[in-house]
């Protein structure tokens, strides 16, 4: 890190980046490959990079938009830049399509910045803080830090949650395109499914981009023929069964409608969202958020629900 009282073009000086390069290499073990090869350093490329912390007061003028960089840039300590960008583009884009396709409400639209930018917020923060805490400025608060990390490093549950980013923010949506349930606004798992044809594969290939209401096994035979009105057929709506085991699956194929995608998910990640309501009902949109968690008696609500957010003039 440049400090305040160093300039650019001593640090940009072939000595000094080489003895920054070992001076690193000296806090990796005497056997890392890494600082054996250290002995030998040629430099390719130098320049001095300075990060930013910036959010964009609105992503929407009108017809024009901002994704990615153009709307948000965050330090690259938590790695969540492009990430950042690719949500941003996934958000987006299947409502332009559907605008397109099916000439619904531009309010879609809105929604837009409603549920990325609190999201962008975060991670901004949490980008920053990180920073803070790598790179402190006092001696004391980095011996804190490495005491804190190798206390971290002892505990085993500890060192997963930081080494799988769990502290991260979570890119749940609060407002929005958002329905109904307490679920509404979380992102699907994507787990590894088995399909009805016996083929393994990620959960959002089958989903391909559209919306889809999932439901249980046990529940699936009551619903079947009641997702087949203008609206959902309008909406290339998807209808997908998880069944607990091969046999379930095996037995439904024999009983369900032919368009009904059945699954089995061996790792248990769906299966949970049921836990603690097991007769619900999930509606997820094409960028695989859930829309709606809700009973079958809720389903007319559901509807009435959706064609006044997409179709207000019919």
């Amino acid at each position: 890190m440049l400090q305040a009282d160093e300039h650019e073009k001593d640090l940009l000086d072939d000595a000094a980046i080489v003895r920054c390069i070992r001076q690193a290499l000296q806090t990796l073990p005497a056997s890392s490959p890494a600082r054996q090869a250290g002995e030998s350093i040629h430099i390719l490329r130098k320049t001095v990079y300075t990060f930013h912390a910036t959010l964009a007061t609105t992503f929407r003028a009108d017809r024009i938009f901002l994704l990615g960089d153009a709307a948000h840039l965050m330090p690259p300590f938590g790695g969540q830049g492009m990430n950042s960008g690719l949500r941003d583009a996934y958000n987006l884009c299947w409502k332009i399509a559907l605008l397109g396709q099916q000439d619904t409400s531009p309010r879609l639209l809105e929604s837009y910045q409603q549920e990325r930018q609190p999201h962008v917020t975060q991670m901004i923060y949490f980008s920053a803080s990180l920073g803070a805490i790598i790179m402190p400025t006092q001696r004391a608060l980095a011996l804190l830090r490495d005491c804190a990390f190798i206390s971290i490093q002892r505990s085993k549950p500890l060192r997963r949650w930081l080494a799988e980013m769990e502290v991260k923010p979570r890119p749940v949506y609060r407002a929005g395109f958002l329905l109904s349930g307490r679920s509404s606004g979380q992102l699907l798992p994507q787990p590894m499914v088995t399909s009805a044809n016996g083929q393994r594969l990620p959960l959002d290939q089958l989903i391909e981009g559209r919306f889809c209401v999932f439901t249980l096994y046990e529940k699936q035979a009551e619903i079947s023929d009641r997702f087949q009105g203008a609206l959902w057929q309008r909406l290339k709506l998807q209808q997908i069964c998880l069944c607990p085991t091969q046999e379930a699956l095996e037995l439904a194929k024999a009983n369900l409608p032919a368009h009904i995608s059945l699954i089995v998910d061996e790792s248990g990640q769906l299966g949970r969202l049921w836990r603690h309501h097991p007769n619900q009902l999930l509606l997820t949109r094409p960028d695989c958020y859930i829309l709606a968690a809700f009973h079958s008696s809720q389903l007319a609500s559901i509807e009435g629900q959706l064609e006044r957010y997409l179709f207000p003039t019919i």
